[in-house]
């Protein structure tokens, strides 16, 4: 929920290996196991970050808040798992800390890639400003979504600077946030809604229904517009594509999401340096729709719907044949 730091992926190469590429479905032997180290952040420093220190100098909120975020984690944890063959949210066992009851930061919530390549999840408290009853360590929405971020470092890691600097702002960061709105609430089947379970079933975002539906010239030349609103225009193509495909759509569009990030994006994003080409924009809907041919093949219902919901936000134009087709690996044979 937090805005996306470019420096947790740029010249980040820890732990990012030669294997890292390797269809998830030749993996051999048993995945490491993920491990959480849970402290309590209520006490902060001068500049105002939180003093990790263990859970029993907490209070009995920061507890109950741990064991909340822990079954959601690890019923996450075992999602990946079981979904996509995935050790976690970075592949390698995705050890976390979990620092909860973050008082400074209010209703938010965090992931964090520490310079050595470990996860640093950040969660805060229950906050009225925002609606949240509760803190986001009950709400499971919140919680993948913010893994989501974390797979995304890892996928990115050592990315050149050179690459990032033309491709970092606003629409990165939009990118960013809808990809993980849309894996997480798609994969936990919350109709589309981010948050709702801490808000009395009020979502803080309907990936359905975004304040702004659409890219125009207008929209574009809006800077005042931050990328979580931004970010609903991505959102609102991936429940287009669902809707247009009818039953079991859902779990199409989010493979298909998730195997542009896990597959695609950096590639695109590697290549996308020139204006003509959308920037981090273009690069990700041209890895979603090589995403839907790995997913379900070329000339595929899922491939002709995800089309059809670039172009009904007004991104049609990197979602073209041709784009989609270049360097797409052939259909997912399983």
């Amino acid at each position: 929920m937090t805005r996306i730091s470019l420096a947790h992926m740029v010249g980040n190469t820890a732990g990012r290996g030669d294997d890292h590429n390797v269809p998830r479905e030749h993996r051999a032997g048993a995945m490491p196991k993920m491990k959480i180290t849970w402290r309590d952040g209520s006490k902060t420093n001068q500049f105002g970050a939180p003093i990790a220190r263990p859970l029993s100098k907490g209070s009995a909120t920061a507890r109950d808040d741990a064991r909340a975020a822990a079954e959601h984690l690890r019923r996450i944890d075992g999602m990946l798992r079981e979904r996509w063959n995935r050790a976690g949210w970075d592949d390698r066992g995705g050890n976390l800390t979990a620092i909860v009851n973050q008082t400074a930061m209010g209703g938010n919530a965090y992931f964090m890639m520490t310079p050595s390549g470990k996860g640093e999840l950040g969660i805060g408290t229950k906050d009225k400003s925002v609606g949240f009853k509760e803190s986001p360590a009950h709400s499971p929405s919140i919680l993948f979504h913010e893994l989501v971020h974390g797979m995304m470092y890892s996928e990115l890691q050592g990315m050149p600077a050179k690459v990032m600097a033309k491709l970092g702002g606003r629409e990165f960061g939009a990118v960013a946030e809808s990809m993980a709105d849309v894996i997480s609430t798609g994969m936990l089947r919350t109709h589309w809604k981010n948050g709702q379970e801490i808000r009395g079933g009020d979502p803080l975002r309907d990936l359905t229904d975004p304040s702004i539906p659409k890219w125009t010239h207008a929209v574009e030349k809006d800077f005042g517009i931050e990328e979580h609103s931004l970010s609903g225009i991505f959102s609102r193509a991936a429940t287009i594509a669902a809707d247009e495909i009818g039953t079991g759509g859902t779990s199409a569009v989010v493979d298909a999401w998730y195997s542009a990030l896990d597959r695609r994006f950096r590639s695109e994003l590697m290549r996308s340096t020139k204006k003509s080409s959308g920037g981090a924009m273009g690069a990700w809907v041209r890895a979603t729709m090589q995403g839907a041919e790995t997913v379900a093949g070329r000339d595929s219902d899922l491939v002709k719907a995800m089309r059809k919901g670039w172009k009904k936000v007004g991104l049609g134009q990197y979602a073209t044949v041709a784009q989609s087709r270049r360097g797409a690996p052939p259909a997912n044979p399983r």
